[in-house]
C-alpha cells in the first residue's frame, strides 16, 4: 500500500487487475500489478506467469522488477514505463498520432526474430473474413488506409500460417521473419513512390504557378 501511496493513480486494468503507479524505495517509478479478488487468475496461474517473467527479456517487452507473494495480497511490480504503453501509441492517445503500419511492422519484425508467440483466439474470425477477401473489418481505422495492401495481405495470411492446427505445416521462424521483411519491402517501396509522386506534382505546380504569373512579353 505504501509502494502505491494508498492505491492512488490507477495506470490501467486488465483481467487479471488494476495496475498502480508506485515507488520503489521512494524513489524508482513503478507499476504495480495487482490481483484481483474478482479476477479468473488464482495462484497458480499467478506463479507460472512470474516464473515466465523472470525468464523472459526483451527489449519490446517490460521487466518485472519484483513480485509480492504475501497470502492473499499477490502482484507484479513491473518497470515504469513513461511514455505510454503499445496500445495508447497504437491508438493515438499517445503524442496525438496512430502508429503507422511501418513501425507496426518493425516492431513485429524485432519481436518475431526472438521469440514466437502465437494468438489462436481470434484466428477462426479473421479467417472468415479473409475468405470473404476483405481485410477493411481486420485492419485498424486509424491508419485510414496508410498502407500498402500488398504488404497486409502478406502478413495476414503468414499470421494465418502460424495458427495451423498442425505444427508441422507451420511456418519456421526464419521463414517469418523473412516474410515479414517482405512485407517492410513492400510498405517502403509503396512510400518511396508516393515521395515520387508528390515531388513530381510540386514540380508541376511550381512551373505552372511560374508560367501564370510571369509578365507576358510584348
Amino acid at each position: 500500500m505504501a509502494m502505491t501511496n494508498k492505491l492512488q493513480r490507477v495506470l490501467g486494468k486488465g483481467g487479471f487487475g488494476v495496475v498502480y503507479h508506485g515507488l520503489l524505495n521512494g524513489a524508482e517509478q513503478v507499476a504495480v500489478k495487482l490481483l484481483s479478488q474478482s479476477s479468473a487468475q488464482g495462484y497458480k496461474e499467478f506463479k507460472a506467469e512470474v516464473e515466465l517473467l523472470l525468464r523472459v527479456h526483451h527489449i519490446n517487452l517490460v521487466n518485472l522488477v519484483g513480485y509480492c507473494d504475501e497470502g492473499e495480497h499477490l502482484g507484479l511490480i513491473y518497470e515504469y514505463m513513461p511514455n505510454g504503453d503499445l496500445k495508447q501509441h497504437l491508438s493515438g492517445k499517445w503524442g496525438g498520432s496512430v502508429m503507422s503500419w511501418k513501425t507496426r511492422l518493425i516492431i513485429t519484425v524485432d519481436a518475431a526474430q526472438d521469440h514466437a508467440r502465437e494468438k489462436t483466439h481470434i484466428a477462426e474470425w479473421v479467417g472468415l473474413i479473409l475468405q470473404k477477401g476483405d481485410i477493411k473489418n481486420i485492419i485498424d481505422p486509424n491508419l485510414q488506409q496508410d498502407y500498402d495492401s500488398d504488404s497486409i495481405w502478406k502478413a495476414l495470411e503468414l499470421a494465418m500460417s502460424c495458427v495451423r492446427a498442425s505444427s508441422a505445416r507451420r511456418p519456421s521462424m526464419s521463414q517469418v521473419v523473412n516474410d515479414l521483411k517482405d512485407c517492410l519491402t513492400y510498405e517502403n517501396s509503396r512510400r518511396r513512390g508516393n515521395l515520387g509522386i508528390d515531388a513530381k506534382s510540386s514540380n508541376e505546380v511550381s512551373m505552372n504557378f511560374g508560367t501564370e504569373v510571369n509578365p507576358k512579353a510584348r
